[in-house]
């Protein structure tokens, strides 16, 4: 994608059949996310969103409005990058409007299944 002609040509062939696909299942789109910490622990995020769009709309708003408010610096930043955000829970819930199911810091046990907390920090599966 270095070559700007290239990436032009590359996105015009490739137009019509995404939007074909979009209207043959939709613009949905998901993402999950499994970190594993220094500790060996794992932590996950999971967002499902129904319209891609939407989404890329939402985020971008979300960042705007964190910039707009002095939450970060300009520029691009990726969302876990140090300095980002001051606030990355904040600009989470923000991007996370619309969402169909948006969980994040779970563990993936609890991603996977739909536990019942049976008290005191105990679940049963």
């Amino acid at each position: 994608l270095l070559n700007r002609e290239v990436a032009g040509t590359l996105a015009a062939v490739t137009a019509p059949i995404v939007r074909l696909v979009d209207k043959a299942v939709g613009e949905r789109t998901g993402m999950r996310v499994d970190i594993k910490l220094k500790s060996g622990k794992t932590a996950t995020g999971i967002y499902n969103h129904p319209k891609l769009s939407v989404a890329v709309g939402n985020a971008t708003a979300a960042f705007a409005s964190a910039m707009l408010r002095g939450e970060t610096a300009p520029g691009v930043w990726y969302p876990e990058e140090d300095g980002a955000v001051k606030d990355r829970t904040k600009l989470l819930e923000a991007a996370s409007v619309g969402c169909t199911n948006y969980e994040i810091n779970k563990a993936a046990w609890m991603i996977e299944s739909k536990p019942f907390n049976i008290g005191f920090g105990m679940y049963l599966d």
